[in-house]
């Protein structure tokens, strides 16, 4: 089985690496450390030179208690985010929320 997207093709008969970002300002697992792009491009880059492969990045936290966001809250979370990880890195997919006025 793979994936097509554009000129890339993830294969998807070998086992995987997913890396996780969380773009919230309440996250669990991070505590929100992730919500500057810098930040989150240098974690991205960690987690690639470990040997992920696909990123799959959250704007909505899911911790206990949590309240949902509006999808205009996710998307100001999100989009930028993936912006700047598509242009700075080219070797991996990105999973999360996508917007149609994301082109990334």
């Amino acid at each position: 089985m793979q994936i097509i997207a554009g000129e890339r093709i993830l294969n998807l008969n070998v086992p995987r690496i997913m890396g996780i970002l969380n773009v919230t300002p309440d996250s669990f697992s991070d505590g929100g450390r992730f919500q500057r792009i810098e930040h989150a491009i240098d974690h991205v880059a960690n987690m690639l030179k470990s040997g992920a492969t696909l990123i799959d990045i959250g704007g909505e936290s899911t911790r206990p208690g949590s309240l949902p966001i509006s999808e205009e809250e996710e998307a100001s979370r999100v989009v930028p985010v993936v912006a700047a990880l598509s242009q700075r890195f080219d070797t991996f997919f990105i999973s999360g929320y996508f917007d149609t006025a994301c082109n990334a």
